[in-house]
Formats: structure tokens, C-alpha cells, sequence
């Protein structure tokens, strides 16, 4: 979704981002609906949610350098699996809770303290052993250890931030602007709206794509398809790397909007 219209107006996207900056409850739930983003459906608003965490806590920032630098410390495929990685694990700790839901006396516990999804998510996103699906621990993916704290250093920023605005909204409504904002700006990254439209389009256009170029995975389209849909991460290196050539890396809209 672009940033605006071209008119002078405001898009759909940028008048709902206007909107939860507010981070009035009830102006919120619109923001949402504008969006398509259903707060009673707690699987599409908590994936949108991790999208948004593994966007920001993830992506925009060193990890996104060292693939760029030359030599990349990792393939375009190669990152198209992390990508998917990251997210599955940053969505796995966030379980199952609508985000229309009101605080009540169980909220006292532990389990539901302003914050701990988020804490977890630092401490899991930040670790220095965790394994991506090329195998490398993200000690061997960073260049060397100052770039690995910078990296530490950033998830655990973005956490601590999420963590703050959940100790003062809640945790519901902090993760139901993280999944409006993925509404809004990453649209087309795994677990995105627009994922699945992209996927399909992909499938479609794969006996248009020139011999060199087409990717030879040894399984039907419809395979194929179920395998992107479930999670790039689930596909081999031989399989992904041509699949990101063509296009079916992860791009993120124009617009951004650090939450």
C-alpha cells in the first residue's frame, strides 16, 4: 500500500497509522477494521504481529547490512528461509489470545504480567546460538562480535519499547497495533494479507519465466504452493534460492513506520 493516494489525500494505510498513534482503544478497533485486520481473530492478528516484531526487531537493521555487504554473509535464498524462520519463532511465543480481549482477575498472574511476550521475544530474537535454517548460529552469521552486539542490541531496544507500551496500554492492545502496522507496511512478508496473492501469482507465472531463470524443484506447482504458503523455511537451499531470484523474496511497501 502506497503512503498516500497522490491526490493530496491520505491512503487508507496512512489515515490508520495516523489513527493508533493515538492509541485510543476505540479508535484502534477502527484502525483495524479499515485495515482488514479482524481483533476477534487471534491467529491472523497475532501472525500480523509477529510480522511487524520480526520486521522491525529482525530485519530493518544490521541483518539487512551484512546481507548487502560485499562478500553478502547471506544468499537472497538463504534469507528468505531466515525471514520465515524469525517470524514462525517470534509468532510461537505469542500463543493464542484475541486481541479484543479485556484484562480480567486472571491478568494478576505471571502468564499475563504487561509485557512478557515481548521480553521473551528479545531474549529468543537476540540469542547468539539460535540456529537458522541454513544451520550457521547467528554468531556465525554476523561479520564479527561487534556487529552481533549491535545486533543484540537492537532486538532487545525494540522489545524493551514494545515492552514499555504494553505496561501502559496492554498487552492485547500493543499487539493489535503491531498487527495494524503490519497491515499497513508489510503487507507482503509471510504471514501478510497479500501473502497468499503473491504466492499464487508466483505459481502462475512459473511456465512464463525463461528456462535459465525458472526454478527446477523437483515438485508440482501445487506442492509448491502448500510449501510457500506453510513457510519458506521449509524449503531446501536448492529450492529457495531460485524461488527468491525470481521474486519471491520479501519486500516490504514504500511506506514505513518504525512502531
Amino acid at each position: 500500500m502506497s503512503a498516500g493516494s497522490g491526490d493530496g489525500t491520505d491512503s487508507p494505510a496512512q489515515t490508520a497509522l495516523d489513527v493508533l498513534r493515538t492509541f485510543d482503544p476505540g479508535l484502534m478497533r477502527q484502525a483495524a477494521a479499515l485495515l482488514g485486520v479482524d481483533a476477534a481473530d487471534p491467529d491472523t492478528g497475532l501472525d500480523l504481529a509477529a510480522v511487524k516484531i520480526t520486521s522491525i526487531a529482525w530485519r530493518n537493521g544490521p541483518v539487512d547490512a551484512w546481507q548487502r555487504r560485499s562478500p553478502s554473509r547471506t544468499s537472497n535464498g538463504e534469507m528468505l528461509r531466515a525471514d520465515a524462520a524469525t517470524t514462525r519463532l517470534a509468532r510461537s511465543l505469542m500463543g493464542s489470545r484475541p486481541l479484543d480481549r479485556h484484562p480480567g482477575p486472571e491478568d494478576a498472574g505471571s502468564a499475563h504480567r504487561p509485557g512478557l511476550v515481548f521480553a521473551a521475544t528479545g531474549d529468543a530474537l537476540s540469542d547468539s546460538d539460535r540456529r537458522l535454517p541454513d544451520g550457521r548460529q547467528m554468531a556465525a552469521v554476523a561479520p564479527h562480535r561487534r556487529q552481533l552486539n549491535l545486533y543484540r542490541h537492537r532486538v532487545r531496544g525494540a522489545c524493551r519499547r514494545w515492552t514499555e507500551m504494553a505496561a501502559e496500554i496492554g498487552p492485547e492492545l500493543t499487539l493489535l497495533f503491531l498487527a495494524c502496522c503490519a497491515a499497513a507496511t508489510f503487507r507482503q512478508w509471510w504471514l501478510g494479507l497479500d501473502r497468499p496473492g503473491i504466492v499464487d501469482d508466483f505459481i502462475g507465472r512459473l511456465g512464463t519465466v525463461s528456462g535459465a531463470e525458472s526454478p527446477r524443484t523437483g515438485m508440482d506447482r501445487s506442492q509448491l504452493r502448500r510449501l510457500l504458503l506453510d513457510g519458506p523455511d521449509l524449503l531446501d537451499a536448492d529450492t529457495a534460492k531460485p524461488c527468491a531470484r525470481v521474486g519471491l523474496s520479501f519486500r516490504t511497501s514504500p511506506q514505513r513506520f518504525a512502531a
